[in-house]
């Protein structure tokens, strides 16, 4: 009986085991019937949905279309394979990889995902330029589907839309309302006390049969020359994004307008485990996604700015706001418009980490910006006060410094941004129409092809010379010098009345309307009221600065570096000044403050506004060309690009033979900033003398004279100057004026040095452009 009861026991476990066994077994089959994947042992961390995504996506099952939108092979896929002749037994993996996407829950959870991620491949989008009411609606239009009910509004409009702005950046435009849902309408409602024109702004493909009154024009990035981006003329299949101009009569206005959405080209991924990398849709573990540090956050600093002589620059509230004196006198781009916008000083100073406010005193003489910015301006309405085909893209700025300590005195500016403006607009126009960004300070900001500075450039030429000649180049330092009439014939191989000049390899350079040598020779030096009786003895580097004779740089040129070309002219003598001098390079206007309880200087801010860019030249890069050729041109100033604020540094580096190094901080939290000290630029006084006899007589009988024996003949015996009228590298009908130079004090010593450019001209010279605009300042400013 005992042995009945063992074997009883043995069978009933056996069963059991069997049975559990067998469960087992069913289980991990239905297992693999489902997703058909390999073993998960090793990939714990991996779901279901992952590895069915990837089964999906490895079959082709699950694609991803031009715009990154993914679509997955409907139910029936496999039904219509058998019957188009497919072989049955090569189906069996795609029969239960779809049975598993449509028939469980990783599969629709899958889905759900699909479905977001290919909502945020679309975008629609609507704006208006419509009077604000204070306390109104922040939204003011709505999402509907087709059944009339409300969606939710959500994402944001990529800055690469720009182009909708059609070149003109105008305030007054509200924030975008966004929505990614396809079939949707935009509502809206306003009530007009009178009769009103409204624009808007669309992303997207707008039905307006609803709209009252209007004026559709489809808007496209890229268009002919000449032409607006927002057109009635364009092909609507070719747009994505549209202006719609309303004519509304007084009273209430109920605005319909359906949109579908166009292709997002910058998607919210909105925390979805999918990412498109090199066009190949992939999974990304939530430990990826989730793996970036969250910097700690803190309260806004909150400063207040004032000029040297303490004139408020933001409101007294520490809000960052610009004040009516910044507005007026061209520094809201310099300043900005409250704290949320980083790329300006008010928005540099609240995020930074030192202290959490106080007064920050710039080094801004505040009489002399007022001066500078309505001289400028007058300047420009005097020349282009009706405006003309390059009003939007004209730059004008006006920069003054100590010329011994870098100081910045005064940093004019045009166009000055218009206030009303949002974020999004600003960074948006700042990347479509960059060289039309009025949020760009040119006093330091943006190298294009319309700032180079021509014949200003001649001081670096002249610079870069006697510093060969005081190392030892007895023929660079002879031409420096200048000979009579034979003896420049015999040295140069260039007769005295030549006006052209060819040298071997490279194309013909002129000087200026064809002038030739010969007026240079015998001519004053001083105007007889400044000092009598002062005239050239021949041609050297005062009489070619004195009539920028372009002809005498190219051989300047030829003569000190033909030599160096090797290597494509990175390393020739004018290219290592250039350097040198600074060119190439940026650096912070905010060096550092005065020592700590430590004994240490604190670091100090640094951002957009307040990285002062310097230039650049063709011989920096071996690979733009012939290296004659760019020496040639950029002998002469050509080939160049500079900002006003260098090349005021550079007519201080030949006013006081030191390297200065520009800031704008006075102090800070009251105590008084420390500036860099000039570098010596170990330069011959001798021939250096000769450079600024040169620049002397610019104001007093040169290129300059005109002008100030008109507007300021006070002040030529004491100004030093160099002109420069400059083709634009892109535009060889547009030119730019400049004037750079310094004025000594009553003691004859450097005082202040200055830089003006305007661009976009078809007709003038910098003498009469820009010399108009420094005589006229230097007359109204002395100290």
């Amino acid at each position: 009986m005992g042995l009945n009861k063992g074997l009883l026991f043995l069978s009933i476990k056996i069963l059991v085991f069997a049975a559990l066994f067998a469960a087992l077994v069913l289980w991990r089959l239905d297992a693999l019937h489902r997703l058909d994947l390999e073993s998960l042992e090793g990939q714990s961390e991996r779901t279901e949905a992952e590895q069915l995504f990837e089964k999906l996506r490895d079959e082709k099952l699950l694609t991803a279309d031009a715009n990154g939108q993914l679509s997955v092979v409907p139910k029936d896929h496999v039904l219509a394979r058998r019957a188009g002749g497919a072989d049955a037994d090569g189906l069996k993996l795609a029969s239960r990889l779809i049975d598993n996407y449509y028939g469980t829950d990783p599969g629709r959870t899958l889905g759900d995902w699909i479905a977001l991620w290919n909502r945020g491949r679309l975008l629609s989008a609507v704006r208006d330029n419509r009077p604000r009411v204070a306390d109104g609606p922040a939204v003011e239009w709505t999402a509907f589907d087709r059944t009339g009910s409300p969606l939710r509004s959500y994402g944001r409009v990529p800055l690469e839309f720009g182009f909708v702005m059609n070149g003109v950046l105008t305030p007054g435009f509200g924030d975008w309302t966004v929505s990614p849902e396809p079939g949707l309408e935009w509502r809206s409602e306003l009530r007009l006390a009178k009769g009103a024109t409204l624009t808007l702004q669309v992303i997207g493909r707008p039905d307006t049969s609803r709209l009252p009154r209007h004026q559709l024009l489809a808007c496209v990035p890229d268009v002919p020359a000449g032409r607006p981006n927002c057109a009635e003329g364009f092909i609507p299949e070719q747009a994505r994004a549209y202006q719609i101009r309303l004519t509304l009569p007084a009273g209430r206005h109920a605005l319909r307008l359906p949109v579908a959405p166009v292709a997002n080209p910058e998607p919210e991924d909105r925390d979805l485990p999918l990412a498109l990398k090199a066009g190949r849709i992939e999974w990304v573990a939530k430990r990826e996604r989730y793996s970036r540090k969250l910097a700690p956050s803190r309260p806004p600093a909150t400063f207040v700015v004032r000029t040297a002589d303490g004139q408020l620059l933001t409101g007294d509230d520490g809000k960052g706001e610009p004040s009516d004196f910044a507005l007026k006198n061209g520094l809201a781009a310099l300043m900005g418009y409250g704290t949320d916008y980083r790329g300006s000083l008010s928005g540099i100073l609240a995020g930074s980490a030192i202290g959490q406010g106080g007064e920050v005193r710039l080094t801004l003489d505040s009489k002399l910006q007022a001066i500078a910015q309505a001289e400028l301006e007058r300047r420009l309405g005097e020349e282009w006060g009706g405006g003309d085909a390059f009003h939007n893209e004209r730059r004008g700025a006006v920069v003054m410094l100590n010329a011994r300590t870098g100081a910045v005195l005064a940093a004019a500016n045009h166009p000055s941004p218009p206030d009303g403006t949002s974020l999004w607009d600003r960074a948006a126009f700042s990347i479509t129409w960059p060289n039309r960004d009025p949020f760009r300070f040119n006093p330091w900001q943006g190298l294009d092809a319309h700032v180079t500075p021509g014949s200003t450039f001649k001081v670096v030429s002249s610079l870069a010379a006697i510093k060969a000649a005081g190392e030892g180049r007895d023929d660079v330092a002879a031409m420096l010098r200048g000979w009579g009439a034979g003896a420049f014939e015999r040295n140069t191989g260039l007769s005295s009345g030549a006006s052209c000049y060819q040298p071997r390899g490279t194309s013909e350079v002129c000087n200026f309307e064809g002038g030739s040598l010969a007026g240079a020779f015998g001519k004053a030096l001083r105007n007889a009221a400044c000092q009598p009786g002062r005239h050239s003895s021949g041609l050297g580097v005062r009489e070619a600065v004195r009539d920028s004779l372009n002809i005498w740089y190219v051989r300047l040129g030829e003569l000190m570096d033909r030599g160096n070309l090797q290597g494509g002219g990175v390393n020739t003598t004018l290219a290592t000044m250039a350097g040198r001098l600074g060119f190439g390079k940026r650096f912070s206007l905010f060096p550092t403050v005065g020592a700590t309880e430590s004994g240490d200087s604190e670091p100090l801010i640094d951002g957009a506004v307040l990285r002062a860019m310097t230039g650049d030249l063709d011989l920096f890069h071996a690979r733009l060309g012939a290296p004659m050729q760019r020496l040639s041109q950029n002998s002469f100033g050509q080939g160049v690009r500079a900002t006003p604020l260098q090349m005021a540094r550079m007519a201080a580096a030949a006013a006081t033979g030191d390297l200065i190094h520009p800031t704008l901080l006075a102090a800070w939290e009251g105590r008084a900033a420390r500036p860099k000290e000039a570098e010596a630029l170990g330069l011959n006084e001798e021939l250096l003398g000769l450079l600024r006899q040169g620049m002397k007589a610019v104001p007093e009988s040169g290129t300059a004279a005109g002008v100030f024996n008109i507007e300021n003949p006070g002040d030529r015996c004491r100004t030093y100057g160099k002109t420069g009228t400059a083709q634009s590298l892109e535009h060889p009908k547009l030119y730019s004026g400049w004037m750079i130079g310094w004025r000594d004090d009553r003691a004859q010593q450097p005082d202040i040095a200055f830089a003006c450019v305007l661009t976009h001209s078809t007709g003038g010279t910098g003498g009469d452009l820009c010399g108009r605009v420094v005589a006229r300042i230097l007359k109204q400013w002395d100290r």
